[in-house]
């Protein structure tokens, strides 16, 4: 009875580490051959083996005969060295063109020539022109051209005329994944926003980034969505903002005639402003006579100001390393147009900022990229958008009025400018229009996003003087409302995204899905002229992301 009993056992645990290791590699059961697919456990690459054989006291299969690209890899693979691919980064799809094979540059075939068979990329070889998937390396063809569009865009078009499609909180797409099942499942509706990471957003057609950035004591930068950490599931730490523009720039080297603009904000950067002298009292050291000023930050663990944005600094734009055939910072735009033409930046990023990302080298004071300012629009909820306007404004008139939080105007689209001087107000300056409400819920929110695509909303510019905020609102006929659907040196961004937190049955997900469906229904499939405008969504569809950008005129 014992014996039976440890047999009963050691079955049991058998079946089910066989059944855990099953799932950490692919069995490549449509090709004529023999062939496994598997990632390493770090994520870091994609083998394809000839053979396998039963381990020890037949716990999982070992895995041997495997190739990396053109190298023939030594030793064999247990299962804790295994990963399914299907866990880690993949590139996008191809469509097959051609036979595949065992290594990138040919070799052993494992399938002879296959047409217009579509399939996911686990890796690339550039050297050779082909892409491992799940038939071995193959040549291919691009499928709907989603990572390379921008190709048939010619030079002189400038960014803004693009109709581009963004992503809203692009790298949270592992917000659930590591934490125990409660937080994970509040991270998962309320704070995740996107599926895929960076690069296959890129590989799918998104071109605008929005990234926003938190510090910590170790003065590290990554990436956040409302003070909850960002991960990257390829290397199991934190999403560092090195690592996303390690991503775009291994996807421009590729792709180079594409541009990706990454807009960055902080969202719970721990900073201090070092232009201003900041004392504590040193109590021991203190009497009423002569009280001892000693001068140190607010947190001695945070960064300054310049320092902070110093780090972003030599992380881009003034990065000399070397990063495939030439220096790092060469893959960042370093011009001051802030709407270049699209042959000045194919194969750049472009970086835009939020706020002054400034720092100072040599006591000069230096911005990072470009800044584009988004009006911070969370005052408008469904309460106001359904109250009626405070004033009446003639369509083709303007009416100032002073800012309130409790006033429908404050839902209008409001404009930026994107010059250095916060108080400048020459019309001139207001080349960009913003649509943020993210605290709307999803009818009304979808009302605004409408409104604004088909031109009939008025729009709103915030003025301040020493004293008082006021909003200037033009009437939707006024010309300076129109010019953002006529001229050509304008741009909206229209962010499609809703905050889910503390809405009770309500999720980021859910929101997307209406906004999106709506935006494909109603705007994307009737061919509706829609004019120099960037959408920035949530979980967008490859579908949305190419009617987005073949809107463009």
């Amino acid at each position: 009875m014992k014996l039976l009993f440890i047999t009963v056992i050691f079955t049991s645990i058998r079946n089910a580490l066989s059944v855990t290791d099953k799932g950490k590699y692919f069995i490549l059961d449509n090709l004529p051959k023999e062939a496994y697919l598997f990632s390493t456990d770090d994520c870091t690459k994609t083998y394809i083996c000839k053979s396998r054989k039963q381990t020890y006291w037949f716990f999982g299969h070992e895995i041997y005969d495997c190739y990396y690209r053109t190298e023939t890899v030594d030793g064999s693979f247990g299962p804790s060295s295994r990963e399914d691919p299907n866990q880690c980064s993949y590139k996008g799809y191809i469509t097959i063109d051609g036979p595949c094979y065992y290594t990138s540059n040919c070799g052993d075939i494992t399938i002879g020539k296959l047409d217009s068979y579509s399939a996911r990329v686990y890796d690339i070889d550039n050297n050779y022109n082909r892409e491992l998937t799940a038939y071995g390396w193959c040549s291919f063809a691009y499928k709907d051209d989603d990572a390379n569009w921008m190709t048939k865009i010619s030079n002189e078009t400038r960014i803004n005329q693009i109709n581009i499609p963004g992503t809203h909180d692009s790298g949270t797409y592992v917000m659930d994944e590591i934490y125990e099942v409660f937080s994970a499942f509040f991270r998962m509706i309320w704070e995740k926003t996107q599926n895929l990471d960076i690069y296959e957003q890129l590989f799918k057609g998104i071109r605008y980034l929005d990234v926003g950035l938190e510090t910590n004591e170790e003065k590290e930068i990554y990436l956040t969505h409302e003070k909850f950490d960002c991960y990257n599931k390829k290397t199991g730490e934190k999403y560092y903002l090195s690592d996303v523009f390690d991503e775009v720039i291994d996807f421009l080297h590729i792709y180079s005639n594409e541009t990706v603009i990454i807009h960055m904000k902080n969202d719970n950067a721990n900073i201090h402003n070092e232009d201003k002298d900041i004392y504590i009292y040193e109590e021991e050291k203190t009497t009423s006579n002569n009280p001892e000023k000693i001068k140190i930050p607010t947190n001695e663990q945070d960064m300054g100001n310049y320092e902070y944005y110093k780090r972003i600094a030599d992380l881009s734009i003034n990065n000399d390393k070397k990063k495939y055939d030439k220096l790092y910072k060469d893959y960042f735009y370093n011009g001051t147009d802030i709407f270049p033409s699209l042959g000045e930046v194919r194969g750049k990023i472009i970086l835009f900022t939020r706020n002054d990302f400034i720092y100072k080298e040599n006591d000069k004071k230096m911005q990072v990229g470009l800044k584009v300012s988004v009006p911070e629009m969370g005052d408008c909820d469904k309460e106001k958008w359904l109250d009626k306007p405070s004033v009446s404004v003639p369509n083709d008139g303007m009416i100032k009025i002073k800012k309130d939080a409790d006033k429908h105007e404050i839902c209008y689209p409001r404009t930026t400018n994107h010059t250095f001087s916060i108080s400048s107000t020459l019309m001139s300056d207001y080349k960009i229009l913003v649509q943020d409400d993210y605290n709307l819920l999803k009818k009304e929110k979808w009302a605004v996003i409408n409104d604004l695509l088909n031109n009939d909303i008025p729009i709103a510019t915030e003025i301040r003087n020493d004293t008082d905020y006021y909003l200037d609102i033009y009437g939707k006929d006024n010309k300076f409302t129109t010019k953002f659907y006529n001229d050509g040196d304008v741009l909206t961004i229209n962010f499609m995204n809703m905050q889910a937190v503390w809405k009770i049955g309500r999720t980021i997900k859910g929101f997307a899905e209406y906004i999106n469906n709506n935006l494909l229904s109603n705007v994307l499939n009737k061919s509706l002229h829609i004019h120099n405008k960037w959408m920035v969504m949530d979980f967008p569809s490859t579908e949305i992301i190419r009617k987005v950008r073949d809107s463009t005129d």
